[in-house]
């Protein structure tokens, strides 16, 4: 359960330094005292920042990280590849730091003599803050795009019957929600994190509003923004935390028993990627780079090794990458192309996989891989592969709003071993 009052705190820097390119998929989180970060995509990526400090978020492109370093000293930038580091916000810095997706802003909590939550923003210069809200019912905070969140505790007696909300808090110093975004009618909601496409937000759901507090562990659920309601739950819990949003919406990241785990927002079983805490998830996703989808077990699929269909081991796994808009429109029209690259006459296959519980849901029956692709080349350069899907996938998938599952390319040079590239793929609405 929550302990006695604290607050968020909103930093900016005036001027920010050119902005490193954007990075692959990169989940920062808490790794002991230190910071580390991890590919969800890549195998054996996982690898520490820097040492003594406290995971603070990372811009959704995927190009800056930030940490907050022991007090008094602050908020920091720094390139995710490494690099220089940057002021954010120097000055004392206390509970649940979070970083804004475009990396100008920072929240946290902060004690309060009242007992009350209070939620402050910067000024002009990186070492002020100003209240964005005040309420003893507030509890949590999180970010919607560049919308501040903050969630009040909901309450249940004999006088009151007020739901759990995640709003858009109201001028500085108010108490009150100016906008509520989500509500849960018979839970506490608390760590609310915003999608991309601002149309959802995931955040724990604990104990019934009667509880004093709110809780930091339970179930993580999807809400809609347009409803303001509970979709679903997107994992089983009992204590699972922290969750935060892909940089493309379909994937969330989230806490479970110290370690690092994240699961498709369409569906399935949640992975293990990392041991840590406290993710968050910035960078487009990794269906080229330098490595097979992987984790370091406890649940769900960890996916293929660099090597396979007859590959020698230690062959290099091929760059994959994905041609325009993976929206599932496209994917059921028969238009999702995947492009490599040959170093000589090659034939390039591809299949895409869902797991066992989509499969089941599509009334698919054991039929897992729902579509494939093949092209050859005679000679060194580049390689286009459609993506078609089998009949039964394509009556099945329509209507739905999205699907996601595996896709495994193989590339095999004349007279040579396949390279493997394994990694995972969503395609939705947008």
């Amino acid at each position: 359960m929550r302990r006695a009052a604290a607050v968020p705190v909103l930093a900016t820097l005036a001027v920010l330094g050119a902005a490193a390119p954007a990075g692959a998929s990169t989940i920062e989180y808490q790794c002991g005292p230190n910071v580390c970060a991890v590919d969800p995509d890549v195998a054996g990526s996982a690898h520490q920042l820097v040492a003594g400090a406290t995971a603070t978020g990372i811009t959704r492109d995927g190009a800056t990280v930030a940490w907050t370093l022991p007090n008094p000293h602050g908020v920091v930038l720094s390139p995710v590849g490494g690099g220089a580091t940057t002021p954010l916000f120097t000055g004392p810095v206390y509970e649940y730091p979070r970083l804004s997706p475009d990396g100008t802003h920072v929240l946290w909590e902060f004690p309060d003599t009242n007992g009350w939550y209070t939620y402050e923003a910067p000024d002009a210069s990186a070492t002020t803050t100003s209240t964005v809200g005040s309420s003893i019912s507030q509890t949590t905070h999180g970010w919607l795009n560049g919308q501040p969140l903050v969630v009040f505790r909901g309450f249940v007696n004999e006088s009151t019957n007020t739901l759990s909300r995640i709003c858009a808090p109201a001028p500085p110093a108010s108490p009150n929600c100016a906008t509520v975004l989500a509500a849960d009618p018979d839970s506490q909601i608390s760590l609310p994190d915003g999608a991309p496409d601002g149309q959802s937000i995931v955040a724990v759901r604990g104990p019934a509003p009667s509880t004093i507090g709110a809780p930091t562990e339970g179930t993580i659920a999807l809400y809609s923004t347009a409803t303001h309601t509970r979709v679903r739950d997107l994992t089983s819990g009992p204590a699972d935390s922290r969750p935060a949003f892909s940089a493309d919406g379909a994937r969330v990241a989230f806490e479970r028993a110290g370690g690092i785990w994240v699961v498709d927002v369409a569906g399935g079983d949640p992975r293990k990627v990392a041991d840590g805490t406290a993710p968050f998830w910035g960078g487009p996703t990794t269906v080229a780079g330098g490595g097979a989808r992987g984790g370091t077990g406890g649940g769900g699929s960890t996916g293929g090794g660099s090597t396979g269909g007859g590959g020698a081991a230690g062959s290099a796994a091929p760059k994959v990458v994905l041609v325009g808009r993976h929206r599932l429109k496209d994917l059921v029209g028969g238009k999702v192309r995947l492009r490599t690259t040959c170093a000589s006459a090659c034939t390039v296959r591809t299949t895409f996989r869902v797991g066992a519980s989509s499969a089941k849901r599509l009334h698919l029956g054991k039929a897992r891989t729902i579509g494939s692709g093949t092209a050859h080349r005679g000679s060194a350069g580049d390689v286009t592969v459609p993506l078609k899907l089998t009949r039964a996938a394509k009556r099945r998938l329509k209507g739905r709003s999205s699907v996601g599952g595996t896709l495994t390319t193989a590339v095999t040079p004349k007279g040579g071993k396949a390279a493997v590239r394994t990694s995972s793929a969503t395609f939705g609405k947008r």
